[in-house]
């Protein structure tokens, strides 16, 4: 009795820690903490805010901050003694304070996961530029490199539950470009040993691809280019549009298997380049590409199961040019993308590329917000402006934070909309609380 007593408790023991269900999920669900801050994406898919708990991580030039949302306290993420952060001026002592970032604010990424800050900085090893994944503790303390990759660009990344997924570009033996997607286990067995998840056919011409997103048991990524080698031979509409390769996959992480995420009736015209969660689903539309530049032209705008099965219409007849965003209670939707595309192609942006900044450009950003039952809340107008329109971060709670720098470029504030007060404004704009401020370095 005694042996068979202890053979199950082993046999318990041996499923716990292979399943692993104390530390790594299995849920189909979002798991705060441990799973891909999809909140904090910004409209070019990046990653430039981080969440835990009672504070907000920014990149402010070089430099990791933390917001300390309770004392409204913003500092760098470096509690080193003696360390002067953003104002270090010997170059060789830049690099000691955990808060510093090799990459500049317009590219670089910060993810949250299980009590650290990640990111992937570019180095110089041996004269040859890599890349090296580092995670920093929450409170600055420590700041560690976790893995390099030599020979290797990494375009694309996000954290999901213990696991680093990644867009791996490389170079064959022929010099010709070699794209994968790749994973890799940052503890447990097989830690740090990254695997090829999917690469695309060897007859198809990437022109992009990234844009990794995870929630739940699913990895999604989407990859645009064209189904043949020699792009020379495309020289009508038609044939961009016959051979076009612009496509959402959905990767289950649980029985490893793939499905590309579509439309109903999806025509060959039709693409699907990006997924947004709610609800424990996914929303999604698709571009038709012969209504480009067709303003008034819609679309329906579906959800469907996590996998992409279960589709039905959410959406009837929106415009084409929409953005959909989620924080996990409201659902934004936003032209910015056709006031952009409406300036990109208006003879004064095209005659003055060179003075672009210098000059006036009339829109209006809108935002729809819906509820869990789909009801419209309100709608906004946000109210900072560049030369194109661009979304906040619309993150998670009550506040949506942002970061405006003065005409004078010396200070960076962080500020915030409140949307507590959604079913207010009718189509106004909102108003900006401001929380703190950085007086940036001279050369920043």
């Amino acid at each position: 009795m005694k042996k068979t007593v202890k053979y199950i408790t082993i046999l318990i023991l041996f499923t716990l820690t292979i399943s692993g269900c104390s530390k790594f999920p299995s849920e189909d669900f979002y798991v705060e903490g441990a799973d891909f801050q999809y909140q904090y994406y910004d409209e070019y898919n990046r990653s430039i805010m981080a969440r835990e708990n009672d504070a907000v991580y920014f990149i402010i030039g070089y430099y990791i901050y933390r917001l300390d949302e309770a004392t409204q306290t913003l500092a760098p993420l470096c509690n080193k003694p003696n360390c002067l952060h953003e104002k270090e001026t010997d170059n060789k002592r830049v690099p000691e304070c955990n808060a510093y970032i090799s990459i500049d604010e317009s590219i670089s990424e910060i993810k949250y996961m299980n009590g650290y800050i990640y990111t992937i900085m570019q180095e110089w090893k041996e004269d040859e530029l890599c890349y090296g994944l580092y995670k920093i503790a929450e409170d600055g303390s420590t700041k560690e490199r976790v893995y390099q990759w030599d020979g290797t660009v990494v375009e694309g990344w996000c954290l999901h539950r213990n696991v680093l997924y990644y867009v791996e570009h490389t170079y064959d033996e022929n010099n010709q470009e070699v794209y994968a997607v790749k994973e890799m286990k940052l503890s447990g067995i097989g830690k740090l040993a990254p695997k090829t998840v999917w690469e695309p056919d060897e007859d198809i011409t990437v022109f992009a691809f990234g844009i990794l997103k995870a929630y739940g048991n699913h990895l999604y990524f989407n990859m645009d280019g064209v189904k043949t080698n020699n792009v020379d031979e495309l020289t009508s509409e038609e044939d961009w549009i016959k051979c076009s390769y612009n496509k959402t996959f959905q990767y289950n992480l649980q029985n490893k298997t793939f499905s590309e995420i579509q439309v109903p009736n999806q025509t060959a015209a039709q693409r699907v380049s990006d997924v947004t969660f709610w609800k424990n689903q996914i929303v999604y539309d698709a571009f038709d590409l012969t209504k480009n530049r067709q303003y008034d032209a819609t679309t329906d705008v579906y959800i469907a199961d996590l996998d992409g099965t279960n589709a039905k219409v959410l959406m009837k007849d929106m415009p084409i040019y929409r953005s959909y965003y989620s924080d996990g209670t409201y659902l934004f939707v936003s032209n910015a993308p056709e006031c952009a595309d409406k300036i990109i192609q208006s003879p004064e942006y095209q005659n003055n590329i060179a003075d672009l900044e210098n000059r006036k450009w009339d829109y209006k950003v809108n935002v729809d917000v819906y509820d869990e039952d789909m009801e419209l809340v309100d709608s906004v107008e946000p109210p900072f402006r560049g030369i194109l329109p661009y979304e906040p971060v619309y993150g998670i709670g009550d506040r949506v934070y942002v970061q405006i720098e003065e005409d004078s470029g010396e200070k960076i504030s962080i500020q915030y909309w409140d949307k507590t007060k959604l079913g207010t404004y009718n189509g106004s704009k909102y108003e900006l609380i401001k929380v703190c401020e950085v007086i940036l370095p001279e050369g920043d």
